[in-house]
């Protein structure tokens, strides 16, 4: 009989599942998009630009992640003040980033169309 034994594995540090959002963060988030204070994913129109953007992607953000997690996002995304000081083809370059649930995108979606509707139909005195 041996007396070596072999180590359990350590625990994963990756969470198994993307986070969801607090019906306050989201409405910040609505707020902050419809006011020009957040660039997403969804914005980008050339996807071989994704990792350009947003930095961290090209590092292997998600390298570790399961597919059923990567799957799991809506977008990825990032206040325009952490921009860093380069821009790529007119859009921002950030060396962090945020994600959000599919969705919380799609109920974010419908709270931006509601809210910029609601903006174009202020009553002016």
């Amino acid at each position: 009989m041996s007396d070596t034994t072999t180590p359990a594995p350590a625990p994963s540090t990756e969470p198994e599942h993307v986070p969801r959002m607090t019906d306050a963060d989201l409405r910040t988030f609505v707020v902050e998009f419809c006011n020009g204070q957040i660039f997403t994913s969804a914005q980008i129109m050339d996807d071989s630009l994704l990792g350009n953007v947003f930095m961290p992607l090209i590092f292997g953000a998600f390298e570790k992640a399961s597919r059923e997690y990567v799957e799991e996002i809506g977008i990825v995304w990032e206040r325009l003040s952490q921009a860093g000081p380069r821009a790529i083809n007119g859009m921002p370059t950030f060396f962090s980033m945020h994600i959000m649930h599919r969705d919380d995108w799609a109920r974010a979606i419908q709270a931006i169309q509601a809210e910029e509707q609601r903006r174009k139909e202020i009553p002016l005195p």
